[in-house]
């Protein structure tokens, strides 16, 4: 029996030291639930952090997608402004270039219009001049018809009472040698055609006179209208009849021969250069190519002259053959006539050439951009 209760204690003492064992293992448990809680607790925190998170990320997806269409939208127009500004510079660089054009033409015109001036005012004088020549040989002319109608006169009335005075002498005379003898009426017979001729002699001295003084001042109106032609003003009938009576009695002058019209530009190419080197055997100069209407001008040691007028510089016979003489200077050394330059690029007063100024064309088409001499067929 003891024995037995023996086991049963023991029993109960293993069985109570079990319970200690699990009530610990309990506890634990315990801690351990409380611990797991409080993970999930954090994790739940967690988790609703990470979807807030999730959120704000989102948020700032859509803002970013926001933002990169705005810098889209920017490029673009930042790309659109670039367009702009190189289009801009192009036009302003275009308008310089105008500008530049518009100022070298206005120079241009200036220095024209002060050549002009200069060139009005030298005509203004010559006018002053001529004026005063007018006065001075009308008032002459003037005194000149006096003495002409008052010689005319005297020598009508010279021949008028000459023939009576004649006829007295040869009356008186012949009763006075009535009772000569024939040789002596033959001796005086001469002495009578003496003294008509004598007559005669004076009457052709006064009229010859007249005639030199008519011509002598014929002769200055012809000179001074040849150095100044178109302007002479209307002559009066005297001063005709008198220019008229004179000019039979000379010959005529190279001087009055009526000077070559300038030549004049009708047409040229937009792009055709405004100055081109030309030179005629020795001599050299620049060819002035200027707008319609102005004249065709050389520039020799600074001064300007037409182009025949530079070809008898050089040397050759003033003509119609300047087109010829006259040659362009290219930039190789070879130089080309202004007559196989022209056509196609200018067009001149009087110029019987068959091609007009090609304006639609390019001007590198014609020129040659590098020598500035013309495109010919047979190169």
């Amino acid at each position: 029996m003891f024995s037995q209760f023996k086991q049963l204690i023991d029993a109960a003492e293993a069985k109570v030291i079990g319970f200690d064992e699990l009530q610990v293992s309990l506890q634990a448990s315990q801690k351990e639930v409380t611990r797991l809680e409080q993970l999930v607790q954090t994790q739940q925190k967690q988790l609703e952090s990470c979807s807030a998170q999730d959120q704000l990320i989102s948020q700032l997806t859509r803002r970013l997608a926001a933002q990169s269409q705005a810098l889209e939208q920017l490029e673009a127009s930042t790309q659109r402004r670039e367009k702009q500004f190189e289009a801009a510079q192009n036009q302003a660089t275009f308008l310089q270039q105008e500008v530049g054009q518009k100022r070298k033409r206005i120079q241009d015109l200036e220095s024209d219009g002060t050549f002009k001036i200069h060139k009005i005012q030298q005509l203004q004088h010559k006018l002053q001049e001529y004026r005063g020549i007018c006065s001075y040989v009308s008032l002459h002319t003037q005194q000149l018809e006096q003495q002409l109608q008052e010689q005319q006169g005297e020598q009508e009335s010279q021949q008028a009472t000459e023939p009576q005075k004649l006829k007295q002498q040869a009356v008186g005379h012949r009763c006075s040698t009535s009772a000569t003898n024939q040789s002596n009426t033959s001796a005086d017979l001469p002495d009578q055609d003496n003294s008509v001729a004598e007559g005669a002699a004076g009457l052709l001295a006064m009229t010859s006179t007249a005639d030199r003084t008519q011509a002598t001042q014929s002769g200055a109106d012809a000179q001074h209208s040849a150095h100044d032609p178109g302007s002479y003003p209307e002559a009066t009938p005297s001063q005709a009849g008198t220019a008229a009576r004179g000019s039979a009695s000379q010959e005529p002058r190279a001087e009055s021969a009526p000077k070559r019209a300038s030549c004049v530009i009708t047409g040229r190419h937009p792009n055709t250069p405004r100055q081109v080197a030309v030179v005629c055997r020795q001599l050299t100069g620049t060819l002035v190519l200027g707008d319609c209407c102005q004249q065709l001008k050389i520039l020799h040691n600074g001064s300007e002259m037409a182009p025949p007028d530079f070809e008898a510089a050089a040397g050759c016979s003033k003509g119609k053959n300047w087109k010829a003489n006259i040659k362009v200077q290219g930039s190789n050394g070879r130089n080309q006539m202004l007559k196989l330059w022209l056509p196609g690029v200018m067009q001149l007063m009087g110029d019987h050439s068959k091609t007009a100024v090609v304006k639609h064309t390019d001007i590198n088409e014609l020129l040659d951009p590098e020598t500035g001499l013309r495109h010919l067929q047979d190169e």
